[in-house]
Formats: structure tokens, C-alpha cells, sequence
């Protein structure tokens, strides 16, 4: 399994396609920079409201964009009903910007781990990239594996536009409608991020 950051090809960042034409100019923006912006927003209020927490350093958790080792995650499983939204793919080079540090799940949780870039290896990549968290009869395994599952890079303000090498879609549709947005990178139709639906 993926032990090093060398082996991290890319990173993912869940999308509304209409924000597209607003990626493309700004990046992908933290809470706090997108505020200023007119933009969609696919996130839970309850989850936002959560995420609303100072991190260690003193810095608060909504400055950073926010982009998962793999979009195959729960929070993708919450948007099912949701056909209007991509996968955007970012290089790996998001490791070499000042101050990204990553998870060892989902930033929102209360036992949530930070971490620098260097400390990478301190992640489990077997949940973080397994296809399924279930795990029935044991909810606090359940809850481990969700959890893995949605760990987090964290960039400071922002992912400049120019790291954004493409993007996952679900269906030729919603190929179109990216295209249609001004989206000028490689578009791979790929449903099994979106689990096959």
C-alpha cells in the first residue's frame, strides 16, 4: 500500500460544476476565501458548522482548501442524488506549497490528527484508499473506516488554478456540462468515483 507521498499521483477536490468557471480563475479556495465569492456549495451546514474550529498552530480549519486522497469517500456517497458535481484532479505538487499539512481523517472529527507533509507515512492509506468502510455489527470500527476513509490534505487560502490537471466525471452529461463551463483540462468519465451511479 501507498506509504510515501512520492507514490500520490494526485488529489481530489468534490466540485459543483457551475463553480467551474470561478476554479479556473481563483483555484480552489478555502471556506473562509470562497465566502467572498458567489459560489455553490454541495457541503452540510451541520458538517461546515463542525469544521468552524481552530487547529493546531492557532490557525482555523476553514483558511485551508480542503482536497481528499481519494474522492471515493462519504462524503461522495451524501451527493448521490447530485448530478452536477465533479471530481477535480490536482497534481501532487499541493505537497510542496507552505503550510499544507494532511489528516489522518476527516478534519471535522473530534480525534482528528494533523500532520506536516513529512509525516505522511503516519496515515493508514489501506482505509484511506479501500473500497468500502462498511462493517457490520462493530459501529466503532464503522466509524473508524468512515472516518480514515475522508482523510485530508489541507492547503493554506487556497490551490492556485494552474495545480488542477483535470477531472473525474460520472457520465457523458455531465462531461458536457463541464465542458460547457470552460473546463480546459483532460475529462475522464470515471462512474466508479461516483459509485456507479
Amino acid at each position: 500500500m501507498i506509504v510515501n507521498r512520492r507514490e500520490i499521483t494526485e488529489l481530489h477536490n468534490i466540485m459543483p460544476i457551475k463553480n467551474i468557471p470561478s476554479v479556473l480563475r481563483h483555484g480552489i479556495l478555502s471556506n473562509n476565501r470562497a465566502a467572498n465569492l458567489n459560489h455553490h456549495s454541495v457541503a452540510s451546514l451541520v458538517i461546515q458548522t463542525r469544521r468552524n474550529k481552530k487547529i493546531p498552530g492557532g490557525t482555523f480549519l476553514h483558511d485551508y482548501a480542503n482536497l481528499y486522497f481519494h474522492a471515493r469517500n462519504p462524503m461522495m456517497y451524501s451527493l448521490l442524488t447530485k448530478s452536477e458535481v465533479c471530481v477535480l484532479r490536482v497534481s501532487d505538487e499541493v505537497f510542496s506549497i507552505p503550510a499544507t499539512i494532511v489528516t489522518d481523517r476527516n478534519a471535522a472529527c473530534d480525534f482528528v490528527r494533523y500532520y506536516p507533509v513529512s509525516e505522511i507515512d503516519q496515515l493508514d492509506f489501506d482505509l484511506i484508499y479501500a473500497q468500502d468502510w462498511r462493517c457490520p455489527n462493530n459501529p466503532m470500527e464503522y466509524f473508524r473506516r468512515k472516518t480514515a476513509k475522508s482523510a485530508e490534505v489541507l492547503v493554506r487560502d487556497r490551490v492556485p488554478p494552474e495545480l488542477i490537471i483535470g477531472a473525474y466525471v460520472k457520465n457523458n452529461n455531465a462531461r458536457v456540462g463541464l465542458v460547457e463551463q470552460g473546463f480546459d483540462r483532460e475529462i475522464v468519465i470515471n462512474s466508479d468515483i461516483f459509485f456507479g451511479r
